[in-house]
């Protein structure tokens, strides 16, 4: 199997403060994202391309829209529709997908976690418990804290927060959330210089750990877990300078 390389933008499409791709339509195919300081910006996936030129562009916020610790999209719903999340030092806001902007203005702002919510060691949205929503999940140096998404927002303050790794779990070279074993709710994966392990999702926690590789298995330019196969697994993707390697979960 090969990547058959096509231009899908015809010219540059980036945002100078973090360029995303997540299913924000009806069309169920990504669409690609760039944000920027005056706007959040979406071409979208017309199946082929993502629109003949600046010309596609739309305005999906209407003004500045990003976190200071971090921007993301995730359906945090359960509409199939990502969702735009802003991490900030105060709150979690969210702004609902409408299916054509994420609401007109700053009203649209909603506060999901109702006072500060954030990891020294990353912030992250995934489904963990296989309703359809993207759950909450913060890393620390001492346990993996989860809150879950209600539909309307993260729980009503800290006592929302649920430990699910009883002690710390992360990678020297990343830490991800990841559906690996096909059953709707996103596992624990940390990837380490000697091997990738997995804590499979029990539901209300992340169990023992387990060895997915039997080595290294990491790439200088990134490491990414999705399905690539269609079997709704996600596999493991290690980009390097010279190629992108795929290692299918089983």
């Amino acid at each position: 199997m090969i990547f058959d390389s096509n231009d899908w933008t015809h010219g540059p499409y980036y945002g100078t403060r973090g360029t995303f791709f997540a299913v924000l339509t009806s069309s169920r195919r990504a669409d690609a994202i760039v944000v920027n300081d005056g706007t959040v910006t979406v071409r979208r996936n017309t199946g082929y391309d993502f629109g003949p030129s600046p010309a596609a562009n739309e305005d999906w916020t209407h003004g500045p829209y990003y976190g200071t610790r971090g921007t993301f999209f995730a359906d945090v719903t359960g509409d199939g529709r990502a969702d735009a999340i802003v991490v900030n030092n105060d709150t979690i806001v969210v702004r609902r997908n409408t299916g054509h902007d994420f609401g007109a203005n700053s009203g649209a702002n909603e506060d999901w976690t109702h006072g500060p919510y954030y990891g020294t060691r990353g912030t992250f949205f995934a489904d963990v418990t296989g309703d359809g929503r993207a759950d909450a999940i913060v890393i620390n140096d001492d346990t993996v804290t989860v809150r879950r998404s209600t539909g309307h927002d993260f729980g009503p303050g800290p006592k929302a927060n649920e430990d699910w790794t009883h002690g710390p779990f992360f990678g020297t070279r990343g830490t991800f959330f990841a559906d690996v074993t096909g059953d709707g709710r996103a596992d624990a994966i940390v990837v380490n210089d000697d091997t990738v392990t997995v804590r499979r999702n029990t539901g209300h926690d992340f169990g023992p750990n387990e060895d997915w590789t039997h080595g290294p298995y990491f790439g200088n330019r990134g490491m990414f877990f999705v399905d690539v196969t269609g079997d709704k697994r996600g596999d493991a993707i290690a980009v390097s300078d010279q190629t992108i390697m795929v290692r299918r979960s089983v």
